[in-house]
This record gives structure tokens, C-alpha cells and sequence, in this order.
């Protein structure tokens, strides 16, 4: 709740499935599949609904953080392999307090040990935006076409919503949280391939949000005709006669049956 009494509620309206872990370079990025989407509803204190259209969403800010799927232990440091300090150093008192993980270790807490760095990458920051939703219906949302993660596992992403003060104050309340459902951050290797864009991404998309959106790829003829098959129907096929060219370099083509059974059809 803020200083004019309102209500925020923020809830996930698109939660990640996967993503493919991306690398340590800066513009080394792999979005999650579907972008996470939030949307925000402003109540006032008796319940009833705050007409977005009146609010100033410019000032409205949601950043994204990395947990385990437990939602209590964040996962917001990963070691760098290419920096990892060596065998003999790990016992020192520099890194005492360094809770890590498996292979690729994802570090729960460190006493600013310099072999990490964050795990989740990226647009972590969106702004709000005036948007109609697949029913027509105007909300305030929250996109995040533009984070990637650097481990692998399974995680959950928690979301912080807070208003940007109108006079200079260096503080910010967080006035509503929501966590994503778990997903899970494949290698390279095991990664399945990312899914179709969902009806909601396409909506924001024509809405001029930029959100990646996948090209559907058109049926070949071989699945057209499979697809005949499958109800019965045999579509037509013309027998066509190859064409070759021949060793002499002249262009030979089949029989004129075959041009006047074209021609005829």
C-alpha cells in the first residue's frame, strides 16, 4: 500500500518453461520461453478498482531476481568457471561461507568472493506499460523479453514491484512481489528448442512491445499430403516428368503426353 492508500497486486500472467543457460560474455543472451509477463491491479482501500487510465505507469517499476523453486533461498550469484580460484585457495578465509552447488556452482551466499558474478542477466528492470490483453481488456504489465540465465537447473523468478518517487528520495518501498512457477535452465546440449509464441506474446507484439516472436513454418507438401490421408481424402498429384540437362548442356524435358496430360488438367 502506498502513501494514497492504494492497493498493488502483482501476479505472473506468463511464467517462464525453459531457457538455455547462456554464457559469461556481456552480450552472450538466451530469453526465456515464453518472456515472463506480469500484470499489476491497483485497488483503493474500500476494493473497488483503480481506472488504470488515470495512473502515471511511468513511474512504475518491476525488477526481476532469481530463486530456488523453494522461494526462499535466492540464486543470484554463479561462480565463473574461467575464473574460479584454485584448489588450494578455496579453504582460505576469503571464500569461508560459500555454499556451491554441483558442476556449474550456484552460490548462495559469498563474502564478495571475485570468481562470481550474477546469475541472471540482462533487461532484470521493465517499466510498466498500458496494454490490452487477448481479451480487450486494458491492464497495466510488466514485460521481460531480455533475461537469460547463466546455470543450469531449476529455478524460480521473484518479482518486486515499486513506484519511483516523484521528489528526490534515494529510498524505494516495495509495495507488491510475485514469484514465477519453476522453470527450468537446460545446457546447450539438453536443451529441447524453445516453443511457439503464445497468443499473449503476439498480442503485445502488435502492440509495439518488442518480444520475440517465432515464424510459424508453412506445411510442406509431403505433410499436406499426409494430412489428406489422414481424412480420407486423396489430394491430386500430376505426374510430372523430371526435368534434366543433359550432357551436352541442352535442356531435355519429358514426353509432350506429359505437356498435353498438363495442359488437359
Amino acid at each position: 500500500m502506498n502513501s494514497n492508500g492504494r492497493i498493488f497486486t502483482l501476479t505472473v500472467v506468463q511464467s517462464p518453461a525453459r531457457a538455455r543457460m547462456c554464457g559469461f560474455g556481456d552480450r552472450d543472451r538466451r530469453p526465456m520461453d515464453p518472456p515472463p509477463i506480469l500484470k499489476l491491479s491497483v485497488t483503493n482501500r474500500d476494493g473497488t478498482e483503480v481506472d488504470v487510465r488515470q495512473l502515471n505507469v511511468s513511474f512504475y517499476i518491476a525488477v526481476a531476481d532469481i530463486y530456488d523453486v523453494d522461494r526462499r533461498t535466492a540464486r543470484t550469484l554463479v561462480s565463473n568457471p574461467s575464473i574460479l580460484p584454485q584448489p588450494e585457495d578455496i579453504s582460505s578465509s576469503k571464500y569461508l561461507g560459500v555454499i556451491m552447488d554441483s558442476d556449474l556452482s550456484v552460490i548462495t551466499q559469498s563474502n564478495s568472493a571475485s570468481s562470481t558474478t550474477r546469475n541472471l542477466t540482462g533487461s532484470t528492470v521493465s517499466s510498466g506499460s498500458l496494454l490490452f490483453n487477448t481479451e480487450n481488456e486494458l491492464g497495466i504489465y510488466f514485460i521481460f523479453p531480455d533475461i537469460s540465465v547463466r546455470a543450469e537447473g531449476t529455478f524460480t523468478l521473484k518479482f518486486s514491484f515499486t513506484q519511483l518517487p516523484f521528489q528526490m528520495n534515494p529510498t524505494f518501498d516495495v509495495l507488491a512481489t510475485a514469484f514465477s512457477e519453476p522453470f527450468v535452465s537446460y545446457s546447450a546440449k539438453k536443451f529441447p528448442g524453445m516453443t511457439k509464441s503464445t497468443n499473449l506474446s503476439k498480442c503485445f507484439a502488435s502492440q509495439g512491445i518488442k518480444i520475440p516472436i517465432r515464424k510459424e513454418k508453412r506445411a510442406s507438401a509431403r505433410s499436406r499430403v499426409e494430412e489428406h490421408a489422414g481424412d480420407g481424402s486423396s489430394p491430386k498429384v500430376l505426374n510430372i516428368s523430371s526435368r534434366f540437362v543433359a550432357n551436352d548442356g541442352q535442356d531435355s524435358s519429358g514426353s509432350e503426353d506429359d505437356e498435353d496430360e498438363l495442359q488437359s488438367s
